[in-house]
């Protein structure tokens, strides 16, 4: 029994973790991850991410080291929350 649990774990934990749930019309993974607050958000970020840095990349002339410093989410929380104008 006791190898039969081993051998259940290693394929368990190599495959992804699709779980239904009674009810659910659809499920939204990205990346290993189910999404289930703030989709709008997580779609474009999936989407829009590696486009975006690329753009960044080659704007910046520090290249691709400097955009990895960049804090992201903080700086997407302060564009938010000043006026468009600023």
């Amino acid at each position: 029994m006791d190898s039969r649990a081993k051998a259940h774990l290693s394929v368990a934990r190599s495959s992804s973790r699709h779980y239904n749930v009674e009810g659910e019309p659809w499920q939204l993974w990205i990346q290993d991850r189910k999404v289930t607050l703030d989709i709008h958000t997580n779609l474009y970020t999936a989407i829009q991410e590696k486009d975006s840095l690329d753009y960044w990349n080659t704007k910046c002339d520090a290249g691709a080291a400097a955009t990895q410093e960049v804090d992201w989410p903080l700086l997407g929380r302060s564009m938010k929350a000043i006026p468009r104008s600023r």
